[in-house]
């Protein structure tokens, strides 16, 4: 039995209706299996949807034109659309189109862990610049480093025995210690100072005296020779020789220590600042 005209123009009517949608479908398939970069797939994507919307627009849904309308971004818009908003609009439209998608929860799964991945890199980059860094920071330090402040300590004032101490000799007050030292020995600055005197001193005969803060002085007598006749000078550092010029029956040197002008012992002085004598 041959088909009618009626028959035909139901039958053609009904592939009209039809046929648009299966085309977009069609298209849909294939923009999904191209390969794509950065703005490339939602600018096909687009066109794609522009290009087959003038057919499917009076034969689909009205709430599918609408869906699949607001889903078609312009040229403009394409090109500034995130991937994120991409992945939404996709999977909108497959569902429409009746496609399988994967659901919204495994698409942001997949943007976390590119996320994620980009962020590793970074840091993996960073990481590898850290022992870089690190070097020339320390090089900096190394050079900006300043000289370590010595701390001034008290000294010995020549080698030798201690042959007489401080107290009361001979019917009068001997202030000082006497050393017993061969002629010409080193006399050595007891802490750091400045010299203020270098002379002949009566029965003291040469005598050097060195200035500290603090109001303390200390004073080397009977030298046979000066080293420093004035300047600061380091506590260690050479200011006379041994000599036996004064009131003196052998080369010695005799030592003392005034604070703010009076006279103390010199050896509990030495001893609480870590000189034995």
């Amino acid at each position: 039995m041959f088909p009618t005209e009626g028959s035909r123009r139901v039958s053609s009517l009904f592939s009209a209706r039809r046929s648009p949608a299966a085309r977009l479908r069609l298209r849909y398939r294939r923009y999904r299996s191209t390969p794509r970069r950065g703005l490339t797939g939602p600018l096909l994507l687009a066109l794609a949807i522009a290009g087959a919307g003038h057919q499917v627009a009076g034969g689909i849904d009205p709430a599918l034109r609408r869906t699949t309308l607001a889903a078609a971004p312009s040229a403009t818009s394409a090109t500034s659309a995130t991937s994120a908003t991409s992945a939404t609009d996709h999977s909108r439209l497959g569902l429409l189109l009746g496609e399988p998608v994967a659901p919204a929860e495994a698409i942001r799964a997949r943007a976390e862990s590119r996320a994620e991945s980009s962020a590793g890199s970074v840091l993996a980059a960073r990481t590898a610049q850290t022992p870089a860094r690190a070097s020339r920071s320390a090089a900096k330090r190394v050079a900006v480093a300043k000289p370590a402040v010595r701390k001034p300590r008290w000294t010995r004032p020549t080698g030798g025995q201690l042959t007489s101490s401080y107290g009361r000799r001979w019917g009068r007050m001997h202030n000082g210690l006497d050393f017993g030292a061969p002629h010409g020995a080193p006399v050595r600055a007891a802490f750091d100072g400045v010299v203020v005197s270098a002379g002949y001193d009566g029965g003291y005969g040469k005598q050097i005296r060195i200035r500290h803060d603090g109001g303390l002085t200390t004073t080397y007598s009977h030298l046979s020779k000066f080293v420093r006749t004035g300047g600061r000078v380091k506590a260690g550092e050479v200011v006379g020789k041994v000599g036996s010029t004064g009131n003196s029956t052998g080369p010695h040197l005799h030592f003392e220590i005034l604070v703010r002008g009076a006279n103390v012992n010199p050896r509990p002085f030495l001893a609480t600042r870590g000189v034995r004598v």
